[in-house]
């Protein structure tokens, strides 16, 4: 995919977790999520931390499609929020075309997978994971703190 495509994709990630484009499966337990304080903002996100708390305590009732959903929708919507806050300084790109020209993470991150399909690339030459700061959060707790995660860029850009 290019680049365009992928930032595109991730969009609708987003788009799709703030329940503004029509699915067939919704994020699980969205009334616990306050989508009107979803703004695209950094701050947003610690209304997605309170969120993703909530899904934690309630991880054993999804389905893994749910899970699945939720991580890119959930990952898409915080690195939408990084990138739109900074837009000329991210963007989405597979981890099939980022890990060619990179050989020296692969041992770092070994293979594709739910955590690692899509970076979030800073130039110039930088890379966060959003899906898998997502995963953490679901499987370790609130110290691994999405909203904290996305304040932490702000460093690179003052």
């Amino acid at each position: 995919m290019t680049t365009d495509e992928m930032n595109s994709t991730f969009r609708e990630f987003a788009l799709m977790f703030l329940g503004r484009l029509p699915v067939e499966e919704d994020i699980p337990f969205a009334e616990s999520l306050d989508r009107s304080a979803l703004d695209g903002s950094i701050d947003s996100l610690k209304v997605v931390d309170d969120y993703l708390a909530f899904v934690q305590a309630n991880l054993e009732h999804l389905t893994e499609s749910e899970y699945n959903n939720l991580v890119l929708r959930c990952g898409g919507y915080m690195g939408e929020c990084i990138r739109m806050t900074w837009p000329a300084s991210y963007d989405w790109i597979d981890y099939d075309d980022y890990m060619p020209s990179h050989p020296q993470m692969q041992n770092l991150l070994p293979e594709r997978a739910l955590g690692t399909c899509a970076l979030l690339v800073r130039k110039p030459d930088g890379m966060i994971l959003p899906l898998n700061k997502v995963l953490r959060f679901l499987h370790e707790g609130p110290e691994n703190s999405v909203h904290y995660f996305a304040h932490c860029e702000s460093q690179y850009h003052q």
